[in-house]
């Protein structure tokens, strides 16, 4: 007799109580209204970092923006120790004291920089050795942990190679990959910016670009590769949920997949409401969410997907966001916009997420009693429970490739167990989809 698996491990993702997802907003005061919050790094429940932008006159600010008490407060200051011709193109914050910035300068023979501070924003110290070349410019900074970080930037000209730095002692020491381990550039082709286009996840990175291409690294950006991902407009938006699994978006609203780190990509034509100004990957889940604003593709509001952009469902429809950031299913912001009549915008402060918990699914799994035996499979033959599921449902089976291969009715879930053949299936691993009013479970069957 087998033994009963309660699965809860796998790709698994659940979104509680959709309609009743809201954002809260945060006011910020800036010295202009037309100043507004734009890139956000949040660290965890507690701290968050962001860029301004002003769009009186389309450029970037010296200003920074950071809360340490989960955004009842937030501070805007001055970045230290840069000319009149600098601005910051990035920040990544580690915690509620400690963050670093990319700059670049309007002054042709100028390079960029790259900056720390350790209090909150007081002081900042400028490492050295990085992005010196006339015409460097560092696009945006990284970290994956507190010691492991990347910084990526134009080359010194349209012809020559993207200029990537890494560090491996907390930005100590930063040294830069030699030309000849990136792919060849496209002639004038460049990372947008300030736009999140850059990514780690440990040992991996990613950067996408104008061309709608992807560099892709594997050893914390020593060395790269190069993929295209058929999107014709620039890429706005790069997120990957895991080192496997990731999404593209160009400005229209395309889109674009992957399940092999970025080797390949697929072209998706989703539905429901995508919206183009943002995209992230909510850390530790399946879930992805898009924001947007009054003007551009998909108009205001926010939305998320669980199955890897195919659908989007509404979280709401009346806010504007600029950028968004989330560190865990519960904790993340956005700037927050005002758009006029006229098309104008201003700022209005930031949204913080306030909607239930966009997380995996174990918890859910384990309420509705979900059960699947024998897992793995020796003949591809499965029984599955869930007593706790009091509706009717459909029970999919996803190959490797994402494709359905089995897809059955199952309306007596709380009364009867479910039979699932995949006999005719070769040996390997599938994907079981099970919606419930709460959300998508996701587990993985094995077949031997």
């Amino acid at each position: 007799m087998n033994t009963k698996l309660l699965v809860l491990a796998g790709a698994l993702t659940l979104f509680a109580g959709s309609s009743q997802a809201q954002w809260v907003n945060q006011p910020v005061v800036l010295p202009a209204p037309t100043e507004i919050v734009f890139q956000l790094s949040a660290v965890n429940a507690s701290a968050a970092w962001g860029t301004t932008f002003d769009t009186n006159n389309g450029e970037y600010t010296q200003r920074l923006i950071r809360t340490s008490n989960s955004g009842q407060t937030w501070n805007a200051l001055t970045v230290g120790g840069l000319t009149a011709n600098d601005y910051v193109t990035s920040v990544h914050g580690l915690d509620a004291n400690t963050a670093w910035v990319s700059v670049g300068s309007n002054f042709a023979p100028a390079g960029g920089k790259l900056l720390k501070t350790a209090d909150g924003g007081q002081t900042w110290t400028a490492a050295s050795g990085v992005f010196v070349s006339t015409g460097s410019l560092p696009r945006q900074v990284k970290f994956s942990d507190a010691t492991h970080g990347i910084a990526v930037g134009e080359g010194i000209n349209s012809t020559s190679a993207f200029e990537v730095l890494t560090t491996s002692n907390g930005g100590t020491s930063w040294q830069q990959t030699v030309a000849s381990n990136i792919p060849a550039r496209i002639v004038g082709e460049e990372i947008v910016s300030p736009f999140p286009v850059l990514q780690v996840l440990g040992t991996r990175a990613w950067f996408a670009t104008d061309e709608g291409r992807v560099f892709r690294s594997s050893d914390r950006g020593l060395t790269w590769s190069v993929s295209s991902t058929g999107l014709t407009s620039y890429i706005a938006n790069l997120a990957f949920r895991d080192a496997s699994n990731g999404l593209v978006m160009g400005e229209n609203g395309t889109l674009a997949s992957t399940s092999d780190g970025g080797q390949t990509w697929t072209r998706i034509t989703p539905s429901g409401p995508l919206h183009a100004v943002s995209m992230v990957a909510v850390p530790g889940t399946n879930t992805y969410i898009s924001a947007g604003l009054d003007g551009e593709f998909g108009g205001s509001g926010s939305s998320y997907s669980t199955n890897d952009g195919q659908t989007w469902t509404a979280i709401e429809s009346t806010r504007n966001h600029a950028l968004i950031s989330f560190v865990g299913p519960t904790v993340g912001w956005s700037g927050s916009l005002v758009v006029d009549a006229v098309g104008d915008i201003s700022n209005n402060g930031v949204n913080r997420y306030n909607g239930p918990a966009l997380s995996t699914s174990a918890a859910l799994a384990a309420a509705l009693g979900l059960q699947v035996y024998p897992n793995p499979s020796a003949d591809g033959r499965f029984t599955v429970e869930a007593p706790g599921l009091k509706s009717a449902s459909r029970i999919s089976v996803l190959d490797a490739l994402g494709r359905v291969v089995v897809s059955q009715p199952w309306s007596a879930a709380a009364i009867a167990p479910a039979s699932l053949d995949l006999s005719r299936q070769a040996p390997g691993v599938y994907v079981l989809e099970l919606p419930a009013p709460q959300g998508i479970i996701r587990p993985r069957l094995v077949v031997r």
